[in-house]
């Protein structure tokens, strides 16, 4: 019998991709994956939220679309501002976070 090798997870560190959003004031910082994400944290403080994204919206420093993107027929959704784009661009995430904060 030959077994498969074991997967090298880091029980204390799940996630090495993340950015942060602001949402009504509020600092988010969530795992940069496709689909639904975990918020690792909200201003700071440690957060078992999730964050589904409907639309990411981005523009370059010159005014060019660089992604846009958002799901047809989506539910009421938080437009928040991401800060992980490079300086000039402008970036907003349309998400819904659960459970609100």
């Amino acid at each position: 019998m030959v077994l498969a090798p074991g997967a090298g997870a880091d029980p204390t560190n799940h996630f090495t991709v993340s950015f942060t959003i602001i949402c009504d004031g509020q600092s988010l910082l969530i795992v940069s994956k496709p689909g639904s994400s975990n918020v690792i944290t909200v201003n700071g403080q440690p957060s078992t939220s999730v964050s589904v994204l409907f639309g990411l919206h981005v523009t370059d420093d010159q005014g060019n679309i660089v992604v846009d993107f958002q799901k047809p027929g989506n539910p009421p959704v938080q437009t928040c501002t991401d800060t992980s784009w490079p300086s000039g661009w402008t970036a907003t995430a349309e998400t819904i976070i659960t459970p609100a904060h």
